[in-house]
């Protein structure tokens, strides 16, 4: 439990105070002005969570609740409740507060490892390595607001200001797929503004995307990683998957007023690696009612199936032009069986069940 511990402070400075009690050691002021980053309040919450359950278990699930903005010059203390102790499962339930006033709530559930023969899973989108296609890669300085560095398809940001994360391209086989995908803007225009490279198409809310931690993380405890993942899962999804509305066809004629993240929720599948490219699939089935709903899946280079998330964002609109298409529906193709061997391993594009929604 002391490396898990010594990995935990040094990774994503999360220190015990007393019994059930634990407090951030570091505010990285990565939101700008909404405060604290999302990503690290759900990651540091999930880590309090993590301390007070012996090493053997795994955290298998966890679901959130944003309440209110983080404060950057205001110590978060997490507030463990231990739920159950069973010999299987635990669960933990965990309030993060500032100032007395509870800012985040997360509930979380852990397993001990079980061998089953059972082996199910999606295939991963058959895309081409990290390396196939580069943009500009956008270097993230430190203390910088964001701004809008979600849209760059290449980017590298220093995580706490301290270790590298990196997001890259992910360039689908089939050309078809891959020109729709290609209406995510990357590079700016003369009014500085970012642009889009297919002006007249309405893209789909959906993307692929790589990313990894640039620091040798071999002997670190597997919890850090699970933590990368709680981390990173709030990080692109929501304006990636928004390109229908405000990139191409609709660059211009729509105005996000609002996005702001109300849940999170992850599902850990199996153990991984965060410092080794991961893919990042996500898309958006419904925008109704002032909310996203956004779903992901996360898979490892040979092609499983790692962890699952979901999200639901506060996604207020506004129509500027009376061309602008604001109802917009997708078509949604049921999976077939392609392969029930060894599922950990690529395989051929052709039998791909895994087809890009279009209008």
């Amino acid at each position: 439990m002391e490396k898990v511990k010594s990995d935990i402070k040094e990774y994503f400075f999360v220190e015990e105070v007393s019994k059930d009690l634990f407090v951030s050691t570091y505010s990285w002021k990565f939101g700008a002005a909404r405060g604290l980053f999302g990503g690290q309040v759900i990651s540091q919450t999930l880590a309090a969570a993590i301390l007070t359950v012996e090493p053997e278990f795994s955290v298998h699930s966890m679901h959130s609740y944003f309440l209110l903005a983080g404060k950057y010059d205001t110590p978060l203390y997490f507030h463990v409740k231990r739920l159950r102790d069973g010999r299987s499962f635990a669960s933990r339930s965990v309030l993060a507060k500032q100032d007395g006033n509870a800012i985040f709530s997360l509930t979380c559930s852990f397993q001990k490892p079980e061998s089953r023969p059972a082996n199910i899973q999606y295939k991963m989108p058959d895309v081409y390595p990290p390396e196939y296609k580069h943009y500009e890669i956008y270097d993230h300085k430190n203390h910088e607001p964001h701004g809008s560095i979600f849209l760059r398809p290449d980017l590298n940001v220093s995580i706490f200001d301290k270790y590298k994360f990196e997001s890259r391209t992910a360039t689908h086989k089939d050309p078809e797929i891959c020109k729709v995908l290609e209406a995510v803007p990357d590079s700016y225009g003369s009014n500085g503004e970012l642009k889009s490279r297919h002006g007249d198409e309405t893209g789909p809310p959906y993307n692929l995307r790589w990313f990894r931690i640039n620091e040798n993380l071999e002997k670190v405890s597997k919890q850090v990683h699970f933590l990368a993942i709680a981390f990173m899962s709030d990080f692109w999804a929501p304006c990636n998957v928004s390109v229908p509305y405000f990139w191409g066809y609709n660059e211009g004629k729509l105005e996000l007023s609002m996005m702001t993240t109300l849940d999170n929720s992850v599902w850990f599948h199996s153990d991984l690696r965060s410092d080794e490219w991961l893919l990042f699939e996500s898309e958006s089935p419904t925008v109704v009612g002032g909310r996203q709903l956004i779903k992901g899946r996360f898979y490892t280079s040979s092609g499983r199936y790692v962890a699952s998330f979901t999200q639901e964002n506060v996604y207020r609109t506004k129509v500027l032009k009376p061309d602008a298409r604001s109802r917009l529906e997708y078509s949604h193709i049921l999976p077939k069986l392609v392969e029930h061997g060894n599922i950990d391993k690529k395989v051929d594009s052709k039998n791909d069940f895994k087809k890009l929604p279009k209008l």
